[in-house]
């Protein structure tokens, strides 16, 4: 009994390390496309990167992409969203050094 909730619980911790790690790629990639000027594609990255559990910053992102591609209701939408999360977010404060 003891070995096979031993085993239960190394599979969940593999398998949530797993999920973590693949949003972490998914925002490098997200960060990626948007440096490389390819806005849609950041866009799409980072909402499958933020799809479970978003942060101010992911939501941020999305809409500063949104206002590059000059559709300022989305735009507007994602930053009001990032907002909500955290009325204080900063985003000069979390910007990634790359």
């Amino acid at each position: 009994m003891k070995k096979t909730i031993a085993v239960l619980l190394m599979l969940i911790f593999t398998l949530s390390a797993s999920i973590s790690f693949a949003g972490d790629d998914m925002v490098d990639q997200a960060y990626h496309y948007y440096n490389k000027g390819m806005m849609t594609e950041a866009i799409e990255a980072m909402k499958e990167a933020s799809a479970d559990d978003p942060t101010p910053g992911q939501l941020y992102f999305i809409g500063y992409a949104y206002y590059k591609l000059q559709n300022f209701k989305d735009a507007r939408k994602y930053f009001e969203m990032s907002y909500e999360i955290n009325a204080d977010y900063d985003p000069m404060a979390n910007r990634p050094m790359k």
